[in-house]
């Protein structure tokens, strides 16, 4: 009994889950899986929890611990790994000592240990003063007589680390160890933005001091996704990633595609890759020469992102692209290539070959090289029941439309009337399975009727066409029985 008050309001309430999510959907599991790892060997995968937590997040926990060195492939523990467990902090402030215990200013790491692992010992101040690192401006404030419990715990990592076989790299090459997927480089000069290994989008909070290293690391992140921010930063140059990652860093040539001259442009890149996110540019150089190969891949994969703006077909090319679908559609049973949007994208690292713009790639052949693409038989079954052009009686050969065919209705033949003279039935394709619509054009070549249904046409309509039609177009033939009639390709005075 009694009353209770809601400090939140009516809507903040109306948005809030039924209940707080278990600890283990929002807990970090590398240092989970590194305990159940020291006591249950084996795919972690199959361990019982009491409330299994997700594959992506027992997957990106194996990846941390197997790019920190703890774990092999088959996800069972190594030297490092035992070692990892042996220290009460997380695996990557484990990594960090490791690096750096067998050197000479433990207590140094050992502080900087203690201080990420609880942040209660930092500096309360909303003043933020530049620096190259927030760690080192809160190790400079660090008072071990106002934080005990902090120093306590720098002194028992102290105690432990030396009971360890560690290396002796500086601290800054001890934090790129621990943080290679949280590298980060600044969008532009003078922006809180950051682009993160991965691809992923951060900035950095207030109360960052690091405000104007293009490279830092994010030792701390605050919230979730693309909201993150780096609340404790940690500059790095060049040198030191090379220096502390040798085995991530992969300098090559690239072809780059320049939006605004909408051509191919040679750079050399320098990328931090890592098991867990992939990579982040970290230098680039402009003006370098690409190879024939890596210029038409290049260009391939700007125009398969984006296939309905970067290619646009002449009318030949498009209709060999409609005439494949017909056939797919109206032929299932021969199981051709369909020229769909994938089956172009396939082309494209043949077709782009020797190209360096999209303007070439556009002019390139495609109709050639769609039909290229078919065996033999294949063209063969094509020109046969799916013809670009049908012969009619005149001997002219006629291109067919297949486009409104894709469209639920049929493919269309236009030709003008006096073509036509002496044919009773309609056209078919596809083994005569689809009837074209003719489109009957004036000598004038204006469409005059639309059929599916030549027969009827000449039954029933065809008489008023020539009252209309005869005082317009007196040099052309309008004979009564236009079955019996010669059919002709050009107009030419009566007889």
């Amino acid at each position: 009994p009694g009353r209770c008050v809601r400090l939140w309001t009516t809507t903040e309430h109306n948005t809030l889950a039924p209940a707080h999510a278990p600890e283990i959907a929002r807990a970090d599991l590398a240092p989970v899986l590194l305990d159940v790892l020291s006591f249950h060997p084996g795919d972690p995968r199959t361990f019982p929890f009491f409330e299994a937590p997700s594959a992506r997040a027992l997957d990106r926990a194996l990846a941390l611990l197997q790019m920190l060195g703890a774990v092999d492939a088959d996800a069972r523990l190594t030297r490092l790994g035992r070692d990892f467990a042996s220290l009460p902090v997380h695996p990557r402030t484990g990594a960090m000592l490791l690096a750096g215990g067998g050197g000479g200013d433990v207590d140094e790491l050992c502080l900087a240990g203690a201080l990420l692992e609880d942040d209660r010992a930092w500096p309360r101040d909303n003043a933020r003063t530049t620096t190259d690192s927030d760690l080192s401006t809160a190790m400079d404030a660090f008072d071990p007589r106002r934080h005990q419990e902090t120093a306590r715990a720098r002194d028992d990592l102290r105690r432990l680390v030396r009971k360890l076989a560690c290396d002796d790299a500086p601290l800054k090459e001890c934090l790129l160890r621990a943080f290679p997927d949280r590298l980060c480089r600044r969008r532009r000069a003078g922006s809180p933005e950051a682009l993160m290994v991965g691809g992923r989008g951060t900035a950095l909070a207030k109360q960052s001091g690091v405000l104007d290293a293009e490279l830092f690391l994010a030792l701390a992140l605050e919230g979730d996704g693309a909201a993150a921010r780096v609340r404790i930063a940690e500059a790095v140059s060049l040198t030191d990633i090379e220096r502390a990652l040798p085995h991530l860093v992969v300098t090559r040539d690239e072809a780059v595609f320049d939006e605004e001259r909408g051509a191919l442009a040679g750079v050399r890149r320098t990328r931090v890759g890592t098991q867990l996110d992939g990579g982040l540019i970290i230098a680039e150089k402009a003006g370098i020469a690409v190879s024939r190969e890596a210029a038409a891949q290049a260009l391939a994969d700007v125009i398969g992102a984006d296939l309905s703006r970067h290619l646009q077909l002449d009318d030949t090319a498009q209709q060999v692209r409609f005439r494949l679908a017909f056939a797919a559609l109206h032929l299932p049973e021969e199981k051709l290539p369909m020229g769909s949007d994938d089956e172009m994208r396939a082309l494209l690292p043949e077709v782009c070959a020797g190209k360096r713009t999209i303007a070439e790639v556009q002019r390139a052949p495609w109709a050639q090289a769609l039909l290229g693409a078919l065996s033999w038989p294949q063209r063969q079954l094509l020109d046969l029941e799916v013809p670009a052009r049908l012969e009619v009686p005149t001997g002219s050969m006629i291109s067919v439309d297949y486009g409104p065919a894709l469209a639920g209705g049929a493919p269309v033949l236009a030709v003008r009337l006096q073509e036509l003279f002496g044919l009773l039935d309609t056209p078919r394709v596809a083994r005569c399975r689809v009837a074209v619509v003719l489109h009957l054009l004036s000598p004038g070549y204006q469409p005059v009727q639309v059929t599916t249904d030549l027969a009827s046409f000449w039954r029933n309509t065809y008489a008023e066409v020539k009252r209309e039609l005869r005082a317009r177009y007196p040099k052309h033939a309008w004979p009564d029985d236009p079955l019996t009639a010669t059919p002709q390709a050009k107009g030419r005075p009566r007889r």
